[in-house]
């Protein structure tokens, strides 16, 4: 497989509901459970890169465009962006869904590195 089939295949999507839970006095989500889901599909990402166990190192550019309220569906769209020797950088969009159409609500890169059998960073790069 080809280093673009690898980033292409590397896309990952969830669906959610957003419940009263997980929103605050004004209805709207939480922001830490949002960048929660963002997280879980970032990984799954990178998973799907690099083939095996991968590890949250940073976050970073992190915007809120716009807020997501209580009843609301959103889309969590993951995909690695860039490769290192050991590290995927990963671009997570949040949408949120209405019957008019999907708008960007949340966005932000997530950066992984992956790890072999013992806990040590492995080349993903191949």
């Amino acid at each position: 497989m080809t280093l673009e089939q690898r980033l292409e295949f590397s896309e990952a999507r969830s669906l959610e509901h957003i419940f009263p839970g997980n929103t605050n006095p004004l209805g709207n989500a939480f922001g830490g459970y949002i960048v929660s889901l963002m997280d879980k599909i970032a990984a799954f990402s990178a998973y799907r890169f690099s083939g095996g166990i991968v590890v949250t190192v940073s976050i970073d550019k992190l915007s809120f465009n716009l807020p997501i309220l209580m009843g609301d569906y959103v889309e969590i769209v993951a995909r690695v962006e860039s490769v290192g020797r050991t590290s995927m950088r990963v671009r997570v969009e949040v949408f949120r869904v209405t019957f008019a159409g999907q708008t960007l609500a949340t966005s932000g890169h997530f950066v992984f590195v992956a790890l072999d059998e013992h806990g040590k960073p492995r080349a993903v790069n191949l």
